[in-house]
């Protein structure tokens, strides 16, 4: 092998290691986006910001702090779809997404 050829394979092993460590750096962040504690939103109003279909999860925004922050939702009733732009109500949380209603339907704390 020639001065080049080492060079090269060199420069090439330090690429791969950096592409590498970025990737990991950036994987670990993603997973520490938590969300916050379950009952943190719960009557809390929020807007649809994916669509929720029946029976599926979609995603709304929610002012919290001084940020808004995305969640997963579902419709309180699996009959139910949310379009975009809609005002709903935190009602609960089941299995890692937050329950939501129709903002202006009055849910009593029980």
């Amino acid at each position: 092998m020639d001065r080049l050829q080492i060079v090269g394979a060199g420069i090439l092993a330090g690429a791969l290691l950096l592409f590498l460590w970025l990737r990991f750096r950036r994987g670990k962040k993603r997973s520490s986006q938590a969300l916050p504690p379950q009952d943190e939103f719960l009557l809390e109003e929020a807007e649809i910001s994916r669509p929720v279909a029946p029976g599926l999860i979609g995603q709304a925004t929610i002012a919290a702090s001084a940020a808004l922050v995305e969640v997963p939702v579902k419709a309180a009733d699996p009959a139910q779809a949310f379009a975009r732009g809609t005002r709903v109500r935190v009602i609960d949380y089941s299995g890692d997404c937050y329950i939501v209603e129709p903002a202006e339907e009055e849910h009593q704390v029980r």
